[in-house]
């Protein structure tokens, strides 16, 4: 087993469950996404140890991703929660055919605010891959930092 860390924002998710533009649809399924989230739920069902680093509002969209970790057997310890900044989320038409729509209202967010200095506590002995992606160097000046 190896021990995987991987850094990023996670998301929530709304899902149009009817057709047509998003300012027009009623319903919505909630989901979590995130590229770095998908990774470590790859990582953990092929058998390794995964902790995710991240930051999340104290709304309900971070508490969903804190417990959708922990139920894909994904270590949370480093995912710090922000009182002061929202967990940013998507919403995504539903279509027959093509590419859907995606609003992404990630501006400001919690994880946007991330500090270097957020990475003292992590613990890296041991670990054998980390994985990073360019999107949270596109997120903001302090994320291209950390």
């Amino acid at each position: 087993m190896n021990k995987v860390l991987t850094i990023g924002e996670a998301m929530g998710l709304l899902i149009a469950e009817e057709m047509g533009p998003l300012e027009e649809v009623e319903h919505f399924s909630r989901h979590v996404c995130g590229a770095e989230l998908n990774y470590a739920v790859g990582m953990a069902r092929l058998g390794n140890d995964v902790s995710y680093i991240s930051k999340v509002g104290v709304d309900p969209f971070g508490k969903c991703i804190c417990n959708f970790l922990k139920a894909n057997g994904i270590h949370d310890d480093y995912v710090w929660t922000d009182d002061d900044h929202m967990t940013g989320f998507q919403m995504k038409e539903k279509v027959q055919e093509g590419d859907p729509t995606v609003a992404n209202i990630r501006k400001h967010t919690a994880f946007s605010h991330f500090q270097p200095a957020d990475l003292s506590s992590i613990e890296w002995t041991g670990v054998d891959h980390l994985h990073v992606t360019g999107i949270p160097l596109a997120l903001s000046e302090s994320c291209r930092e950390t």
